[in-house]
């Protein structure tokens, strides 16, 4: 199966830094594989709650959710282009992770080893200075993903 990269652009700024370098990187992976670019500012989200201890099983997602869901599945690769602000993650960033804890508890359209079996990682700018690393050659290792900085 070819590799599919999902990029998950969670800035408040379109082409901003973070996403120029992230997207100057993803021109040095292989031709064959598949790219989707999504800005997370394009896919509100309402607030997460965490149903796990009352209802137990979430929905079926529906709506930006859904959208960001069927992303999420058919990724091989999932690739976080993130500003830092403060030493944290944008608040959009944060909002799809929430989520994905809940997708984990959708009534069976992927198994929990199939979940695992996923990569991810995370293309970040610093404030002030760049520094890339290369994300993408290791996500294309066969080790695990490293987040770089």
């Amino acid at each position: 199966m070819a590799r599919h990269f999902t990029f998950l652009i969670a800035s408040a700024r379109r082409d901003g830094n973070t996403e120029l370098l992230t997207r100057k990187a993803a021109e040095h992976l292989p031709a064959g594989y598949g790219q989707q670019w999504l800005h997370l500012m394009d896919l509100p989200l309402s607030p997460f709650q965490d149903i796990r201890h009352s209802v137990g099983v979430y929905p079926q997602p529906q709506g930006n959710e859904r959208i960001l869901f069927d992303a999420t599945l058919k990724a091989s690769d999932l690739v976080f282009a993130v500003p830092l602000y403060w030493y944290s993650v944008p608040a959009s960033a944060k909002l799809y992770l929430d989520y994905w804890s809940g997708w984990l508890r959708v009534p069976a359209p992927i198994s929990r080893p199939a979940w695992q079996a996923k990569h991810c990682g995370a293309f970040r700018r610093y404030p002030m200075k760049i520094r890339s690393a290369p994300i993408l050659s290791s996500a294309l290792s066969k080790s695990p993903p490293i987040i770089s900085a």
